[in-house]
C-alpha cells in the first residue's frame, strides 16, 4: 500500500511539472532587486485589469516600481519559448511591444521602445538593463 502511494505521487508530481511546463507564459513571477512583479496568463485574457477589477480583463500586467503599471492589452505571437505582446502604461500615456522569452527559472522581457521605467529616487530613470529577467513563484 505504501509502494502504491509512492508511485501515485510521483506521477501526479511529474504531471504537475509537465502541466505547467507546458505553458511558460503562465503564473507570477518577480525580480527582486527591482522590486518588480509580473502577473501572466498569455494564452487567455483572464486576469483582471488592476483598479477594474470584475470590469476588465487581459493577458497579465507587470507592477512594482515602475512608472505604472503595464497593461498587456494583447498577444501577437507565442511559441513554445517566445511570445510578443503589446503593453501599455496604466495611464494611457506610453505603449511598447515586449518580448518575453522562457528561462531555466522562469521568464524575461526586452522592451521594443524603453517606456517602462524605474523609481530612483525622485525620478523615473530607464532600467538598468535591457533584458529583466523575472523568477516564477507560483
Amino acid at each position: 500500500m505504501t509502494e502504491m502511494r509512492v508511485v501515485i505521487t510521483a506521477l501526479l508530481l511529474a504531471l504537475t511539472m509537465t502541466l505547467s511546463a507546458q505553458e511558460p507564459f503562465k503564473g507570477k513571477f518577480t525580480n527582486v532587486e527591482l522590486r518588480i512583479d509580473c502577473t501572466l496568463n498569455l494564452y487567455a485574457d483572464s486576469i483582471d485589469v488592476p483598479g477594474l477589477e470584475g470590469l476588465e480583463k487581459c493577458y497579465g500586467y507587470i507592477s512594482g516600481k515602475l512608472n505604472g503599471n503595464w497593461i498587456i492589452l494583447r498577444v501577437d505571437k507565442i511559441t513554445d519559448d517566445t511570445a510578443v505582446a503589446r503593453i501599455t502604461c496604466d495611464r494611457g500615456n506610453d505603449a511598447t511591444d515586449i518580448t518575453f522569452r522562457t528561462t531555466p527559472t522562469g521568464i524575461q522581457f526586452t522592451q521594443a521602445d524603453a517606456v517602462i521605467k524605474t523609481v530612483n529616487g525622485n525620478k523615473y530613470v530607464k532600467l538598468p538593463k535591457k533584458t529583466i529577467e523575472l523568477k516564477k513563484i507560483k
